[in-house]
């Protein structure tokens, strides 16, 4: 059985503190709805063919393209970027706040540190979610902009949470008493905790849960003195004081494993010798005046005598405190104008003594190696006084608890941890704090790499334990793959990001500062990096920072080392740009093995259904793509994944086009297969075309492989004379003309005769015309419509091969594309059910009539588990638990809609009735009147059996006449026969009417090619004395329109 998990993560996201009422008025969350994401998705794969996207919980998480957008600044760039994606993402653009992941909230940083030129290659931007006036919690999207003419935005991380429908809970201000009571029953009595701040809360990492106004705040209880000190983050529901999620921001080095990491001149104090070793940047006072050492421990103190001078363990960055008595001291007497030394520990018989001098000197030394190599680092390149807590109760252990680093005193068999790699270590996971970026796994591993950076040593704390000095507790040179299934904890898993690290140290090895090189990509990767996780996302990162041109199609400056020593752990699955991600673009296959990958592949919204292969686990078609094949004759075929892919894959396959396509076969798990792979057989039809979608069963199954085609005869191409494609078809035809469509003419059995190649049009039903293709490079032609009148176009492409006519569609001029004709629509009515329109009920069902709500079952029972267009609520029926139509119909009638002739009406739909004992013979039926709703016309019947198997679709309708300029539409979901269970509902009611403006954009171009020629001198002449021909707007063709368009020959319009 396949069973989800459920993973939370560690990274707290920046609040803002709401008083009450600060935000009355404010609309609720709105997303945008499934079919605007895909078309942004589809447009956004136009635009930039090269993108490559990772996905993460079914939705965009990396993305990488040469030029997102630009702008005049980086900050403006980045904002550009923002608008492109944003749609794409499933949110709003303006709903976003300039508020970064770290603690101090940054909006921008600069990254890719050039130490030769001392300038960046990258500004950083960062944005936190936010819903109705609330910052969503643990949010992010982060655009890289590189620093150069046009600034181009290359990269973006999104860490956002579906949020449609939000509301924030009407007195925002804390509840310090509720958060206090949480504390008291989740840490005990006697808990204290920080202000509570006011976010929306709708789940972290792939928990994910309906949005909530909430309070999150730190909660504390116990001593470090005693081993009791516990510090949890909380997250309360502000309305019902539920705690919806913990985080315990204790930190550890270490679990008691017997594992380990650490280096020669690295150990425990068990280990080695204390040698003198300066002390930077500490404290120094004396007569009056306080000064601070240099990073060789070198002071000058202003005095003008003999000069007593103190120091402690106190430095400009790092502050040492020994938790069972007082810090170290050290002092000495300097003459006027002589020079002194002091020498902290000198005696070095003290375990607390030693541990103070040991955790400030490796977290100094640390701080210095990062800020050489990232200046600009959030938060640590200007923090002061960090604390650090020396001999701490407890044993053989270390840890972090986003305040301060904590270290353990010898004992339980384990030597005192404030040494060396186990100072770095905790350090490490300040780093990742300051990132912005999540601990788990991911932050046990950056730490560990934090000491190997350091000392060179892929053991982490030689020493760790009493009499041995030559085993660490953890050890990056291993063969970790990718995913890591080997250990539950999150330190054992942390040892596949090390790994990673010290194979590219190796990789990296024959360049002079490749240590650095690497070291600076790791560090600067954790500022792009979002949630606990350690996967293939962070190879993409480090490619993006380590590139320098924006364009990662030819490589990066170490990509092939980069490259190795990731693919030695299989975290080298990064996305190569994808051509068959909708189906629009279906990647044309033949006979036998086509390799493909699903990477970073958006999941499409195309109905689809499990009842042709029940039991199979079809699953949800995540990142799916799709191809085409076209059967030369009639007979059975294999479409097949079986232990051919590397993920748990899900096949459906349809016959016809992107248009008008029905599902003739389906299978989730293959028999025989491993890995829960796929294959399926169907018999096919001489000439049909079949698309075949290949997804994952959920949104963690995506990889790579082959697809594996077996069917009658040899297999297409099925002795086509030339091949004719429409990349995309346009949604409106201007009616003054210059609509332009891209046509693709490629050669198959034949060449096509040369300037035979025909854009076929006529104008509401009119005679057929023709009008040349304009040859534009290659084997693409450029079709123009020319001017019309408003209303409608049928349309088809005609090119000769040996004197044969072939035509797009095949069966042209019987079978043809039709669009409407107008300069635009606009929206008349468009109704997402937030608010209540006037919509009315007949509850002719004794249960299970149609509501206005939210859905609430989560789709277990034939229901919709969500609405269509992102805003939350919809119409729909029986939305009880257990609850359907029973009994009879429910009627849901719309207000009186104005429009106009040739208005198009659209509306999202669902309907269900292949559950139950009675399937599939019930029906939806939708109806029109134009008189009220004196009288009714059928606008469409779904069912019984046709798109009746749940799934939103989104119909549309160009209407006729209008003889009123009102509309009513009506929808009656039935259960009329056997005991069944029909669930139906309702989303997303749009009419848009039609704008029409016949003028021409360019005056004298008559025929709408867009150049003043030939043709439209003698469409003139031909006119002449009529007023068909005016082109200069005097209301008549004479001599003056003639010369108007002699002075305007050969223009552009």
């Amino acid at each position: 059985m396949k069973v989800p998990t459920m993973k939370t993560t560690s990274r707290f996201a920046v609040a803002i503190t709401i008083g009450a009422g600060a935000f009355a008025g404010m609309a609720m969350a709105s997303s945008p709805s499934v079919i605007q994401k895909e078309n942004a998705a589809r447009q956004f794969r136009l635009d930039n063919p090269e993108a490559r996207i990772m996905n993460r919980f079914d939705r965009p998480h990396k993305i990488a393209a040469t030029r997102i957008a630009g702008g005049a600044t980086a900050l403006e760039s980045a904002n550009n970027a923002l608008e492109s994606v944003a749609t794409m993402l499933g949110v709003d653009a303006s709903a976003f706040n300039p508020v970064g992941p770290f603690p101090n909230g940054a909006h921008t940083i600069q990254l890719g540190y050039q130490p030769d030129s001392g300038e960046y290659k990258f500004t950083s931007v960062y944005w936190t979610q936010t819903a109705d006036g609330l910052p969503v919690y643990n949010t992010r999207l982060n655009i890289l902009v590189r620093n150069v003419q046009d600034h181009p935005a290359v990269y973006v991380t999104s860490d956002l949470r579906d949020v449609g429908g939000f509301k924030a809970f009407g007195d925002l201000r804390p509840n310090r008493n509720m958060a206090q009571a949480a504390a008291a029953r989740q840490l005990g009595v006697g808990s204290t905790i920080s202000n509570p701040e006011i976010v929306c809360f709708a789940g972290v990492e792939d928990m994910r849960i309906s949005p909530r106004t909430a309070m999150v705040f730190d909660a504390q209880n116990g001593s470090k003195l005693d081993g009791t000190f516990k510090k949890f983050l909380l997250i309360v529901d502000l309305e019902t004081g539920v705690v919806l999620h913990e985080k315990n921001l204790i930190v550890h080095a270490a679990d008691g494993s017997v594992s380990g990491l650490a280096t020669e001149d690295s150990g425990a104090d068990e280990c080695h010798d204390e040698v003198p070793t300066p002390m930077p940047y500490l404290q120094v006072s004396g007569g009056g005046n306080t000064t601070y050492t240099d990073v060789n421990g070198n002071f000058s103190l202003p005095s003008s005598g003999t000069v007593n001078v103190t120091a402690g363990v106190s430095g400009q960055f790092y502050t040492v405190n020994n938790t069972v008595g007082g810090e170290t001291s050290g002092s000495t007497t300097i003459p006027n104008g002589g020079f002194g030394s002091i020498t902290l520990n000198e005696a070095n018989n003290d375990e607390a003594t030693r541990a103070q001098i040991n955790a400030y000197v490796e977290a100094n030394r640390f701080r210095d190696y990062l800020i050489d190599l990232v200046p600009s680092y959030p938060v640590m390149s200007t923090e002061s006084f960090f604390p650090i807590n020396v001999m701490v109760s407890g044993s053989c252990n270390a840890y972090y608890d986003y305040s301060s680093i904590n270290f353990f005193p010898a004992s339980g068999g384990c030597n005192n941890t404030a040494f060396s790699v186990v100072v770095h270590h905790e350090i490490g996971h300040h780093v990742v704090a300051s990132g912005g970026s999540g601990q788990g796994s991911y932050g046990e591993g950056l730490g560990d790499i934090c000491g190997i950076a350091i000392t060179g040593d892929p053991q982490l704390a030689r020493g760790f334990f009493q009499g041995d000095c030559g085993t660490g507790i953890r050890n990056a040179d291993n063969d970790f793959q990718y995913p890591c299934t080997g250990g539950s904890s999150v330190h054992y898993c942390g040892q596949l990001l090390s790994a990673c690290f010290w194979d590219m140290l190796g990789t990296m090895s024959a360049y002079p500062n490749g240590n650095d090189i690497v070291s600076r990509l790791f560090f600067e990767s954790v500022t792009v990096h979002s949630g606990e996780s350690i996967d293939p996302t962070i190879t993409l990162d480090i490619l993006v920072l380590d590139d320098d041109d924006g364009n990662l199609d030819n490589g990066t400056p170490h990509s092939a080392e980069i490259l190795q020593a990731m693919e030695l752990h299989s975290m080298d699955e990064i996305p190569e740009p994808l051509g068959n991600d909708f189906c629009a673009s279906a990647y044309p296959v033949t006979h036998g093995a086509t390799a493909f990958s699903t990477v970073g592949a958006f999941s499409d919204s195309d109905p689809f259904s499990d009842t042709q292969c029940s039991g199979t686990y079809l699953g949800t078609m995540d990142a799916d793509v799709w191809f085409s094949y076209e059967a030369c004759e009639s007979g059975p075929m294999t479409v097949s994944t079986c232990d051919t892919v590397s993920f748990d894959s899900s096949i459906v396959v349809y016959e016809g086009d992107c248009d008008n396509k029905t599902q003739v076969a389906c299978n989730g798990d293959g028999p025989g297969c491993g890995g829960y792979t796929s294959s399926l057989s169907l018999t096919v039809n001489q000439g049909s075309r079949y698309l075949i979608r290949v997804g994952g069963y959920d949104s963690g199954s995506i990889g790579n492989g082959n697809i594996i085609i077996e069917g009658p005869s040899d297999g297409p191409p099925c002795n086509n004379a030339v091949v004719i494609t429409i990349p995309e078809l346009p949604e409106l035809i201007d009616p003054s003309g210059g609509t332009t469509m891209s046509v693709s003419i490629e050669p198959g059995d034949s060449q096509p005769d040369e300037g035979t190649a025909m854009l076929m049009y006529r104008n509401n039903g009119g005679a057929w015309i023709s009008s040349d293709l304009v040859a534009a490079g290659g084997d693409v032609y450029t079709a123009t419509f020319p001017a019309m009148e408003c209303g409608s176009a049928d349309f088809y492409i005609s090119v000769e091969a040996d004197g044969a006519e072939v035509t797009l569609p095949g069966g042209a001029p019987a079978d043809v594309y039709s669009k409407p004709v107008y300069t635009d629509l606009e929206v008349a009515f468009d109704d997402n059910f937030q608010t209540d329109q006037g919509w009315s009920v007949i509850n002719g069902a004794t249960t299970g009539n149609w509501e206005r709500t939210t859905p609430s079952n989560g789709g277990v029972r034939c229901d919709n588990p969500n609405d269509a267009d992102g805003s939350g609520i919809c119409y729909l029926t029986g939305n009880g638990v257990d609850e359907d139509i029973d009994g009879g119909s429910t009627t849901l009638i719309s207000p009186v809609i104005s429009c106009t002739s040739g208005s198009t009406v659209s509306y999202w739909r669902w309907f269900a009735n292949n559950c139950g004992a009675d399937a599939n013979n019930d029906t939806m039926d939708i109806d029109i009147s134009y008189d009220g709703g004196s009288t009714w016309n059928v606008l469409e019947v779904v069912g019984p059996v046709n798109e009746a198997n749940g799934g939103w679709y989104n119909p549309s309708f160009i209407l006729g006449d209008v003889p009123n300029e009102t509309i009513v539409l009506r929808f009656i979901a039935n259960d009329t026969g056997a005991g069944s269970v029909v669930e139906a509902a309702v989303d997303g009611i749009r009419v848009e009417r039609p704008i029409c403006n016949e003028t021409p954009e360019c005056p004298g171009d008559f025929d709408g090619n867009g150049v003043i020629d030939v043709n439209d001198l003698l469409f003139v002449i031909s006119a002449y004395g009529t007023p068909e021909g005016d082109a200069n707007g005097d209301g008549g063709t004479d001599v003056d329109d003639i010369l108007f368009l002699i002075n305007l020959y050969g223009s552009v319009c």
